[in-house]
């Protein structure tokens, strides 16, 4: 299984590349990230600091690029993750593409262990209004993917993304297409006739999901038996950073995560300078 995620170089988002892919690697894991491309050389030291902590930490995340016009790099980011299928070479026929999102952590294969039985998985489908599917996850192979998406033989991820977004525009784009991604996935499995596995996680009658350590009143004390955990934003805080290391700790108390802390204080550094 493959965990598609994606980023825009806001640090909001980017600071927890490191801790995301650990995670997942954590459960066995391969991740692909996809985000703005970094060019034949980068000069952003963040940058640097998270491939150079992937090397230190023996993290297994491989690191793929689009273009787009600045106002549209957000959603661009959040759309890419429908098309990883585009790499074929990468991400096999029978190999599963799940996607989710760079500030969700995933602490257990049990919930979406389910997704390796080759049927089209929605987990979370009633956390998100009417019409949409949640982008955090969809599950489903990489065979699968493409013929959903359309992804022809040769097509490109930067060709599906500008197909999709590229003749959009409007004032204050990122707002108003921030549903664009879980509407096109939602449109495709629906108008297609798919056959959805739909896993249903709703704290009724409020649309927080059960069993996740949610950002918005994140528990003083991390419980037994989550699934997932959306961390608190911006990760780096001296407030949020304990929590997630705490939550870390909790989960994977025989694990060395030392190292998150040198990085947490390099990644403070550069944004400091």
């Amino acid at each position: 299984m493959t965990a598609i995620i994606s980023i825009t170089h806001d640090d909001k988002y980017l600071f927890y590349l490191p801790l995301v892919a650990w995670a997942w690697n954590k459960i066995g894991c391969d991740v692909v990230v996809i985000g703005p491309d970094l060019g034949v050389e980068t000069t952003d030291d963040r940058i640097e600091l998270i491939i150079d902590t992937k090397w230190e930490q023996d993290l297994l995340f491989h690191w793929v690029g689009f273009n787009a016009p600045a106002d549209k790099e957000a959603t661009y980011a959040q759309c890419s993750r429908l098309y990883a299928g585009a790499f074929r070479r990468l991400l096999p026929d029978e190999e599963v593409l799940i996607t989710s999102d760079v500030d969700m952590v995933v602490l257990g294969k049990e919930y979406i262990e389910t997704a390796e039985d080759g049927r089209i998985h929605v987990y979370g489908a009633d956390l998100v209004p009417e019409g949409q599917y949640p982008i955090c996850y969809v599950a489903m192979t990489g065979a699968t993917w493409r013929e959903v998406m359309g992804i022809q033989l040769g097509e490109s991820l930067q060709e599906k993304l500008d197909q999709l977004l590229g003749d959009l525009e409007c004032e204050h784009f990122r707002g108003n297409y921030w549903c664009k991604d879980q509407e096109t996935i939602y449109n495709k499995l629906t108008h297609g006739n798919w056959v959805v596995v739909k896993h249903n996680r709703a704290k009724l009658p409020h649309q927080f999901a059960t069993r996740r350590a949610d950002r918005d009143g994140w528990p003083e004390e991390i419980p037994s038996g989550l699934i997932d955990a959306h961390l608190p934003r911006p990760g780096y805080t001296d407030e949020n950073f304990a929590k997630i290391m705490k939550l870390f700790a909790t989960y994977y108390p025989s694990e060395d995560i030392r190292w998150m802390v040198d990085y947490r204080n390099k990644y403070i550094n550069l944004i400091n300078k």
